[in-house]
């Protein structure tokens, strides 16, 4: 089973990565994870209003600035193990 993980404005998408680890810590076959999308782009719901990437854009300006959650993602990624503060 694979995921695919749409994060909310509510929220920074780090829950999700927990939430994959802890569903792999208890056993569930998950074989991939995938966020919805590297960068903030046009929603056809919401337009610009929602923003879902790992990396935000000034859309004004094209500024990329990368969210926590690219840096939780990031670290996961490297050390494949989900840092003590979060587990």
């Amino acid at each position: 089973m694979s995921i695919a993980v749409i994060g909310t404005p509510a929220n920074d998408g780090t829950v999700a990565i927990v939430a994959a680890w802890r569903a792999l810590r208890d056993g569930v076959n998950l074989a991939g994870y995938f966020h919805w999308s590297l960068l903030d782009n046009f929603e056809w719901a919401w337009g610009y209003q929602k923003r879902f990437g790992l990396v935000f854009v000034d859309f004004e300006t094209q500024r990329r600035i990368p969210k926590r959650s690219a840096e939780v993602y990031g670290e996961v990624a490297r050390a494949n193990e989900l840092g003590a503060e979060m587990a």
